[in-house]
């Protein structure tokens, strides 16, 4: 009485430079409630008019998924390929990159930030004010935390630039553009663009499935 068909998940933004002919399949996910973990049954096939993954654009891949009671699921999801050298960093949602929402449910797209990840630092993208590595406690309390203009004057003015490894990124320097409409069943995607000065530029897609 309490079966549901298998879900889709996915672990990884369905975004990829030029040319590297990417397996989709390893960014996503599928469970059930009778087989638990199923994503090794996953597969694909590219739906929109193009011949392969490895040209820039906007394409439509079909996953599908059958647990061992004959039960098929499928889902089609954009997949973007880009210049290979267009983003500099990555926009990490935490792992949550394919989302369920009951039908009317309030949806916040804020929330799904974590941080942006540039070579092997992480940027905090969780809330207005982030801590300020460059600056001492009594440097960030003399200022105040709302007075984000003023620790950027600091940062600007006081701190070599070759060792301001730690940028000011916030979620204010984040570009979001949501897609849902609320109460219409659908597929949907939001998607976040992070330009930090022109110097760290970043981005993910979060696919969201308004159920009825």
């Amino acid at each position: 009485t309490d079966y549901k068909s298998p879900v889709f998940g996915q672990k990884k933004s369905l975004s990829f430079a030029e040319n590297l002919a990417p397996d989709v399949l390893e960014y996503m996910t599928a469970e059930d409630v009778i087989d638990g973990d199923i994503s090794n049954r996953i597969k694909g096939v590219l739906v929109s008019d193009t011949s392969s993954l490895s040209y820039t654009g906007i394409h439509q891949v079909e996953f599908r998924v059958t647990n061992s009671m004959g039960d098929t699921q499928r889902i089609t999801l954009p997949v973007e390929v880009h210049e290979a050298d267009l983003y500099n960093a990555t926009v990490d949602l935490g792992g949550k990159y394919l989302i369920h929402l009951k039908r009317g449910k309030v949806f916040k797209p804020e929330q799904y930030l974590e941080n942006l990840i540039v070579g092997s630092n992480s940027y905090s993208l969780k809330n207005q004010n982030p801590e300020i590595v460059n600056l001492t406690k009594e440097e960030i309390e003399a200022l105040g935390d709302d007075r984000e203009q003023e620790i950027r004057t600091y940062i600007n003015n006081y701190v070599d630039p070759e060792e301001n490894i730690d940028p000011f990124v916030a979620i204010v320097n984040v570009d979001i553009d949501n897609e849902v409409r609320k109460y219409v069943p659908g597929i949907y995607s939001v998607t976040y663009t992070v330009n930090y000065e022109n110097r760290y530029i970043g981005y993910a897609r979060l696919n969201v499935v308004e159920e009825e």
